[in-house]
């Protein structure tokens, strides 16, 4: 097959693309240019319309489907760490800042205390995560005293929730 000549290599024409078979021809979808991207605002790009039946129920559909979307809920522990600082100290009050800090620890604390009973309940090769494994698991994490008071605590928690079944 003949090379194909100077004048065809900078245009669209057909032979261009046939001439080189180890290339793949270019898709003219991508080749173009999309005019609604080179502009920021695509409605000047396309002339005004009027709408039809069909456009105004897509329109109601495209509105439902964004009343429908929820932002995505964060749970936080923030409610909690305000409980319990008006039971310590009734007349202390704490700001955002120091909340979100705590609030941080308190999910990084659950979430090492959460991998690790993960840990010792596939060591023991057992498929249920049992109390005892989150109780190991504070020990191992929590140094000294703090692990002694915070099992106690939540001995005492687990036995008030049972109390209340």
């Amino acid at each position: 097959m003949a090379e194909p000549s100077e004048a065809h290599l900078g245009t669209n024409h057909p032979e261009a693309a046939v001439a080189d078979p180890e290339k793949p021809a270019p898709d003219p979808e991508k080749a173009m240019p999309d005019p609604e991207k080179a502009r920021p605002d695509s409605e000047m790009a396309q002339p005004h319309r009027e709408e039809t039946d069909s456009d105004s129920e897509t329109a109601d559909s495209e509105a439902v489907k964004q009343k429908k979307r929820k932002r995505c809920r964060r749970e936080t522990f923030t409610p909690y760490i305000t409980k319990v600082l008006k039971e310590v100290h009734v007349d202390l009050a704490i700001s955002q800042k120091a909340l979100c800090v705590m609030d941080s620890f308190v999910n990084n604390i659950f979430q090492c205390i959460a991998d690790e009973a993960a840990r010792l309940t596939r060591y023991s090769r057992s498929s249920a995560l049992t109390s005892r494994d989150i109780q190991t698991a504070v020990r191992l994490l929590l140094p000294g005293q703090l692990g002694k008071h915070a099992v106690s605590q939540g001995t005492k928690a687990v036995l008030k929730y049972r109390s209340r079944k």
